[in-house]
């Protein structure tokens, strides 16, 4: 089976899709080998191709005149000859034109924050969004799904996809599965001057993220351990900025750039505390990271990421900073819950191993590919 993937994201975002992107195309190249895989990219410059199984083909447009729009519509034609199978979208969308090619195809939705969350939006880019999406549900095979909770969001915005959606969950990245060593926690304190005790946030630094209430509540209830932040920022950045500064907490809360793919795994097993205080998102893969890390996890209630947390996590509400900061202290003051947690978050964790999630997606393909055969 040759199977197509759009490569933009695995080979040119650092984390989010990109991540998701590589660790499905490895998962699935290690495990399933005997299919061919054939990555799509728009552009031959990338930093991340190296991180791909060799035995994953990239491919490129053979006109660089048209890489910007080759992917949405004149890729069909290249899927057409290399003898494409199947195609799945890794990142919420298809090309427009591959429905005329008899091509089954498959789209990963991650979320639907365009509808959910419509003013973190320019209108122009919801309208945008909106209409791949339309696409992707009408003429997909097969929607996958990364949580219940973005199917349950895709029923309600597309009603008739309902019957074509599948579950199924993120892995982590491998390098998460390996314990540091205490030379190499040792060299990573000492290379970002890190506190021997401190909470930890990681993901995108922007208003969906909720750091503000974080920050807040750990200034309203006079806690004590230093905050490490790690994530791209936005211009939401100015709005903490500011509250830091009002609040004289410029010692207390320390931003962390420049860490390496490889260098996160260090910075979540010498954690005390992983917060994940989101008002929204469509699984929250660092959650899971931090529980493979063996880290205990606050994380918000209700949506998806009790989902990822499962048993293992606490859940308190995201919208109030009084009840953050209660779970925080309330966590931090019961150790014997800590060992608990720990315990139950690798425990569950083990449910999001890469084998699966390459078992469940080739099930599918397979499926899809009976299906357009019959």
């Amino acid at each position: 089976m040759n199977i197509g993937f759009d490569g933009k994201r695995a080979l040119f975002n650092k984390s989010g899709l990109g991540n998701y992107s590589r660790n499905v195309v490895n998962a699935l190249a290690r495990y399933y080998p005997s299919n061919n895989y054939y990555l799509y990219s728009p552009l031959k410059q990338s930093g991340y191709a190296d991180t791909l199984e060799p035995s994953v083909k990239i491919c490129y447009p053979g006109n660089r005149w048209f890489n910007s729009i080759w992917r949405s519509y004149f890729i069909t034609k290249t899927l057409v000859h290399d003898g494409i199978s199947l195609y799945h979208g890794l990142s919420n969308e298809i090309p427009f034109t591959l429905h005329k090619a008899k091509i089954p195809a498959l789209v990963t939705i991650h979320d639907i924050i365009f509808l959910t969350m419509p003013e973190m939006y320019a209108p122009a880019d919801r309208l945008i969004y909106h209409k791949k999406f339309i696409h992707s549900c009408t003429y997909s095979a097969r929607i996958i799904a990364a949580s219940q909770q973005t199917k349950n969001d895709i029923i309600q915005y597309c009603p008739a996809a309902s019957e074509k959606i599948d579950v199924v969950y993120q892995p982590v990245s491998r390098h998460f599965h390996t314990r540091w060593t205490t030379e190499q926690l040792t060299w990573l304190r000492k290379k970002y001057n890190l506190p021997g005790s401190y909470l930890l946030t990681v993901g995108t630094i922007e208003k969906r993220k909720n750091l503000l209430n974080i920050i807040k509540a750990i200034h309203e209830n006079k806690i004590i351990l230093p905050l490490i932040v790690i994530g791209q920022e936005t211009p939401y950045i100015q709005t903490i900025k500011d509250y830091i500064a009002l609040k004289h907490l410029d010692k207390q809360i320390l931003f962390i750039h420049g860490v390496s793919d490889e260098e996160l795994p260090g910075f979540y097993q010498q954690a005390t505390l992983f917060l994940y205080i989101s008002l929204y998102e469509g699984f929250g893969i660092p959650v899971l990271e931090a529980l493979v890390s063996g880290v205990p996890v606050i994380t918000s209630k209700g949506g998806c990421l009790e989902e990822t947390g499962g048993n293992a996590a606490c859940y308190t509400t995201p919208q109030s900073s009084d009840a953050i900061g209660s779970s925080i202290i309330e966590v931090l003051s019961d150790q014997e819950r800590m060992k608990k947690m720990i315990a139950l978050g690798i425990t569950h964790a083990g449910r999001f191993s890469e084998q699966r999630i390459a078992t469940d997606l080739t099930a599918i393909y397979n499926k899809t590919i009976k299906q357009g055969a019959n």
